[in-house]
């Protein structure tokens, strides 16, 4: 009876054992944790595809971004190119010209950067190695950054030995302002060129002695123009009323030393904040018949920094070997021609009689053939470095070809 009551109580509490066991197994508690482990699952997806998607998002705004950058420097570089191609092409004995570029570099800090010898184009600090005009043209030029309104203009200069050998392109702004000291030589050749010709309309240029002005007086122009270079411009020697350093844009003094009160050849000396100085030597050779000074080389100095100006002048000095040797070619043709059939007048090769004779004629286009390679064997040796001998080189060539034009001979240019 005993053991009956008592297999009857441990069979109860084990039924409730189990029946609460059970409830716990099939109820709440396993349904709950279920319930959280498929909504951890379910923030962790969403999360995964929204760090995806912002993930896509970001290097599609990146891709666009970039690809209109890439399109904005491809337009640049093909406008540009255009015009300083089409600028490139003109001919004839204009001197100089200017003319505005459009506003495609608003917005835009451009320089011309000189890497090596390499002159490299450089659009908000954005190196371009690859800019085939800039290896074609001599381009000169200090530094840009115009904002949403273009002062931009590009000046052409024409550079010759006596033969046109090529254009040079200054890129220059109203806010690069020049100021030419009052008491130098240099300054009344330039003054001609710069008020009479439409660098007066186009440029931001003055007028000064510089042995009495102030670095307050300049970065307060600098504050009222919004200028962003200022290059001094005097004769060899003269002393600058501040220190460069003192200016709080890029600043530089440029003295022009001539063989003449017309500087037909002769050195340029920048000197830079930093007190750094760099001298190059330039030829500027003009015709008699027109009366001109261009001055071109040393136009192109005022426009650019010493490190562009010595790519751009090397440019210049590989120019003008390729074309001395082209016409070194053509006379060296005309030489073999002249010996065998009349090229100048009748008097030169008959003389008073019938019978044909070449070596007066020869003799000319070989004078000139001599010349021309003495002039290109200067350059090719020493640069432009001894500027009054190349100098006298070229007055040498122009003087022969003007004897071939006095004799009715096929011309060389």
């Amino acid at each position: 009876m005993i053991m009956s009551r008592n297999y009857k109580f441990l069979n109860r509490c084990e039924n409730n054992v189990f029946s609460k066991f059970k409830l716990k197994r099939n109820g709440n508690f396993f349904t709950n944790k279920k319930a959280d482990i498929q909504i951890s699952l379910s923030w962790l997806f969403m999360i995964i595809i929204g760090t995806f998607f912002i993930y896509v998002a970001y290097n599609v705004i990146d891709t666009y971004s970039e690809n209109e950058e890439t399109k904005y420097y491809i337009q640049v570089k093909s406008a540009l190119s255009n015009i300083l191609s089409k600028a490139g092409t003109t001919i004839g004995y204009e001197e100089n010209y200017i003319q505005p570029i459009d506003t495609f570099f608003k917005d835009t800090q451009v320089e011309i950067i000189c890497n090596n010898g390499l002159p490299l184009l450089s659009l908000n600090d954005k190196i371009d190695d690859n800019v085939d005009f800039l290896k074609n043209i001599p381009s000169f030029m200090t530094s840009l950054n115009e904002g949403k309104v273009s002062f931009t203009y590009l000046a052409v200069e024409n550079f010759r030995a006596p033969f046109k050998v090529t254009n040079m392109m200054g890129i220059v702004s109203k806010k690069n302002l020049i100021v030419f000291d009052s008491t130098s030589s240099i300054t009344e050749i330039l003054r001609e060129k710069f008020s009479d010709s439409a660098y007066r309309d186009s440029l931001s240029f003055s007028e000064i002695n510089l042995n009495s002005i102030s670095a307050s007086t300049y970065n307060d122009l600098i504050n009222e123009g919004n200028y962003q270079s200022i290059m001094f411009v005097s004769d060899e020697g003269v002393t600058l009323g501040l220190s460069l350093d003192e200016i709080k844009v890029e600043s530089y003094h440029l003295q022009v030393s001539g063989s003449s009160s017309d500087f037909e050849s002769g050195n340029l000396k920048y000197t830079e904040s930093d007190g750094t100085e760099s001298i190059f030597s330039y030829v500027d050779f003009r015709d008699d018949v027109f009366d001109s000074k261009p001055v071109s080389m040393i136009t192109m100095a005022i426009f650019s920094r010493p490190s562009t100006y010595d790519c751009g002048q090397s440019l210049v000095i590989d120019s003008t070997i390729a074309i001395f040797n082209y016409y070194i070619n053509k006379v060296e043709y005309l030489e073999e021609v002249a010996d065998k059939k009349q090229v100048c007048s009748g008097d030169l090769v008959y003389g008073s009689g019938a019978t044909f004779d070449g070596s007066f004629q020869v003799k000319l286009y070989t004078d000139l053939k001599n010349e021309l390679i003495r002039g290109r064997d200067e350059i090719k040796n020493d640069k432009f470095n001894n500027p009054q001998t190349l100098y006298s080189s070229i007055e040498e060539i122009q003087r022969l070809s003007q004897e071939l034009s006095d004799n009715s001979c096929e011309m060389l240019y």
